[in-house]
């Protein structure tokens, strides 16, 4: 009995040590669990070209930079929106700013002054300590804006990742068609492009009462010529005498000539009235006019100024039609719109023609044989438009529509060669339009072949509609993925940019592959760029049922994410 008790005494206390055991590892589990872990670089949005995390350190509230004198006032100005309501002194993250030796930028092409290095170390029980170094201003705000997502990435928790960042473009122009600036900053959106008409000149009347204008004159233009008939010795008409014989008394007839030409003065007193009038609102017109294009250049100016303030470029994109003219009133305005851009800093001129009517109307009729003359004449005016004089010069990049983005219509196109044969400029960049570029295969060697055609380097390619695939329409879908060595051969990649989330998302993850292309995936860029959105937008709690509704909106025939 006395052993059975031991023994029953001694499995008690083997399984009051087995629980407090079980209980101290499922313990030990949860605070490990709860523990910040090193971020996986693939969470980073844009994803970094290299990231080698060691740990995590944790820090307090304060970030505080030093800067070198040459980018003291975009880091303070940077700092103060990226990090605007932590304090700059005691215990946090400490951040040195250098700029980059040339063997760190040597392999950042082909925008090294975009690139950067950050090396991140635990400082003490509550610090970090951070160098970065940055191949220019862009690579400062692109390394702050890394910076401040691995601070944030463990949401309250007071950590930062340990470890080295490097990080620079594949391609050195990202943008969107008509996209806000300051929304697809976090995505590492660095130009935008908008379309333009020429400017209209500043003493042009306005449109909506020169024909109101003119009908009145010409009512008193009739008035008068009616007195001068009356007064010169014409007769009334019959039907305003209402007479029905054809032999008038002469005293009968001078009277009624003398009520009509009553009436016309009284109706021309009128008309003149009502002619100042006009005048007087056509002249208040004309200035209101003149005030509005006045504002719209200031306007303009001051968008430049916040654009360059974030290293965002502008290009404007330009299409005259398929009917040339040429005449001196029409390049005179086209003329002065190009350096208007040029002067507020717009550093790429986009131009393209419906090549598919193409018509040449007088004065161009009378001075060129056929329109691709008259095209290539056109395309060296604009070549020297931005490269004369003291403003910055810009780029011409020059799209033809004629193919609609097929290139196994280049070379048996005769217009295609009559533009080559008419001799287009030396320093002119090629582009390609269609959702052909984003969806079809493309490759480099595409490029390649498209650039012989043209006898030129074909580098700009415009961007159409990143959300469509071969088969239908992703309403939300990623981007697909490029052929490799595409990216290589792209300056500027554009997206088209419309209102709805969808092209949004779409916009994004175009960007996400225009940062690193080498290491893009849709599925993960489209998870990336829909928590950043929800975030930008001011509802990460959107950011779940969000994606579970983007997890079956797929293309046929692909898994869900």
């Amino acid at each position: 009995m006395n052993q059975m008790r031991r023994r029953l005494c001694f499995g008690a206390i083997l399984l009051l040590l087995s629980n407090a055991w079980a209980g101290d590892v499922e313990r030990s589990a949860a605070t490990s669990s709860s523990d910040p872990q090193a971020p996986d670089p693939a969470a980073l949005f844009p994803r970094p070209k290299r990231a080698d995390f060691k740990g995590v350190a944790t820090v307090g509230d304060s970030v505080c930079f030093s800067f070198p004198s040459t980018l003291t006032e975009d880091g303070v100005r940077w700092r103060t929106r990226l990090f605007g309501t932590c304090p700059d002194s005691g215990d946090g993250v400490t951040v040195s700013v250098s700029v980059a030796t040339s063997e760190m930028t040597a392999e950042w092409t082909p925008a090294p002054e975009q690139g950067y290095r950050l090396d991140i170390v635990a400082s003490g029980a509550h610090g970090a300590t951070v160098a970065l170094a940055v191949g220019g201003r862009a690579g400062l705000l692109y390394g702050m804006q890394t910076l401040c997502q691995l601070r944030s990435m463990h949401g309250k928790q007071q950590v930062i990742p340990t470890g080295t960042v490097v990080d620079w473009p594949s391609i050195r122009w990202r943008g969107a068609k008509g996209a806000a600036v300051e929304f697809y900053l976090p995505a590492r959106a660095n130009f935008s492009m908008s379309y333009i008409g020429l400017l209209p000149s500043l003493t042009e009347k306005p449109e909506f009462l020169p024909d109101e204008r003119n009908a009145v004159g010409k009512r008193l233009a009739n008035i008068d010529a009616e007195i001068r008939r009356l007064e010169g010795g014409g007769n009334a008409s019959d039907d305003e005498l209402d007479i029905e014989d054809s032999v008038t008394p002469s005293s009968e007839l001078r009277n009624s000539n003398q009520m009509q030409l009553d009436m016309l003065r009284k109706e021309r007193t009128a008309v003149v009235a009502e002619q100042e009038v006009l005048g007087k609102r056509c002249t208040e017109l004309a200035a209101l006019h003149v005030k509005q294009q006045e504002d719209w250049f200031v306007a303009q100016k001051a968008a430049a100024e916040r654009r360059s303030q974030m290293c965002h470029a502008h290009a404007i994109s330009f299409n005259p039609g398929g009917i040339l003219t040429m005449s001196p009133e029409w390049l005179g305005k086209l003329e002065q719109t190009v350096r208007f851009w040029r002067s507020i800093g717009t550093e790429h001129f986009l131009l393209s023609f419906d090549d598919m009517q193409t018509t040449l109307a007088p004065p161009a009729s009378e001075q060129f044989k056929t329109y691709a003359e008259a095209q290539a004449a056109l395309l060296h005016l604009l070549e020297g438009w931005m490269r004369d004089g003291t403003a910055p010069a810009m780029r011409l990049h020059f799209m033809s529509q004629a193919y609609f983005g097929q290139r196994q219509y280049l070379e048996k196109n005769p217009y295609i060669k009559q533009l080559v044969a008419a001799g287009i400029p030396e320093g002119l960049t090629l582009s390609w339009t269609g959702y052909g570029v984003g969806s079809h295969g493309m490759t480099a060697e595409h490029v390649s072949e498209y650039g012989q055609v043209f006898q030129r380097p074909a580098r700009f390619f415009y961007h159409n509609w990143p959300i469509m695939d071969k088969k239908t329409i992703r309403a939300s879908g990623p981007m697909p993925a490029h052929a490799p060595g595409f990216a290589a051969a792209i300056d500027i990649f554009m997206l088209c940019s419309a209102h709805d989330a969808s092209s949004t998302l779409g916009i994004m993850t175009g960007l996400d592959y225009a940062w690193n292309a080498e290491q893009y995936d849709p599925d993960v860029a489209m998870n990336n760029a829909l928590r950043t959105w929800v975030q930008i937008c001011g509802i990460p709690e959107a950011y779940e049922p969000m994606r579970e509704i983007l997890r079956w909106n797929r293309s046929h025939g692909q898994p869900p994410l």
